[in-house]
């Protein structure tokens, strides 16, 4: 047989344990099988010598504990950002108290309408595109003004994205089955922009160069102290590197950093953000 018939392959096993398991194998195996028995009958054989292995054989720092089904629940769920889990249950919380009211209008006003008998969690594909729409046709905020536009399309991908937490895929604003619901998010968001509902967004007021003497000038910016140097260094981040909530400043690493040191053409020294 040729050298180009020959591979290199590297494993994390360690030598006592390869000598043990083939001694397993071995053992397990009769002459016959190795002259006459399949690949599979092989590979079975290994799998068996490999669970009657003693524990010793396998080092106990390899593995973790055995999880639970909650357990790795909770460990698929992490992978939902803080901020998306809050908005989810948000939407779904204020479906609840939708829900809650209507139910009682129902009961107590003899109104001849449907009796919302479960919480939008447990609500087949049917029942969600019926009682979606009246619940953006209803729904205000707490001082009785509209939901922009904006806000109730992100109230529909919040209450999408509630369900995706739980392990149920849905697309309410393309599949088919769910027209209601777009229909009448969309015939929403037209007379809420129309009507001038959430037009002009709130933003936040830029700071002055004439603005920024006067912190310095007064110590609000300096490094005289920790709590002022923290500030300094949050200001200054901020607005070099144009981060615009906590969150973008907590991403910042300090392993493998997003930071470097870079020389300029004239020979100056800058920071530079990845």
């Amino acid at each position: 047989m040729s050298s180009a018939n020959y591979h290199c392959a590297f494993s994390n096993i360690s030598d006592d344990e390869l000598v043990s398991a083939t001694q397993l194998i071995e053992g397990c195996v009769s002459d016959k099988w190795w002259n006459d028995g399949s690949n599979e009958q092989l590979l079975v054989a290994a799998s068996q010598a490999y669970d009657n292995a003693d524990d010793s054989i396998s080092s106990a720092t390899r593995f973790r504990e055995a999880f639970s089904e909650e357990e790795l629940t909770a460990v698929q769920r992490s992978r939902f950002p803080k901020n998306t889990i809050d908005g989810a249950t948000w939407a779904v919380t204020l479906f609840g108290e939708w829900r809650g009211h209507r139910n009682r209008s129902c009961l107590e006003d003899n109104v001849d309408m449907v009796y919302l008998n479960k919480p939008f969690a447990l609500m087949s594909d049917a029942e969600m595109n019926y009682s979606v729409p009246f619940f953006l046709a209803e729904i205000k905020k707490r001082n009785g003004d509209d939901y922009p536009a904006a806000t109730l399309r992100h109230i529909v991908l919040c209450l999408q994205k509630f369900l995706e937490i739980q392990g149920r895929h849905v697309q309410f604003l393309s599949d088919l089955k769910f027209r209601s619901i777009r229909d009448m998010l969309d015939a929403l968001m037209k007379q809420r922009t129309q009507a001038g509902v959430g037009v002009h967004c709130r933003q936040a007021q830029v700071i002055t160069e004439d603005m920024e003497n006067t912190l310095w000038k007064k110590d609000l910016l300096g490094d005289h102290c920790p709590n002022t140097l923290l500030n300094t260094l949050v200001y200054l981040f901020g607005l070099h590197f144009a981060l615009r909530g906590r969150d973008e400043h907590r991403q910042f690493r300090h392993k493998l950093s997003q930071l470097s040191i870079k020389v300029a053409a004239n020979g100056r020294r800058y920071l530079s953000g990845v």
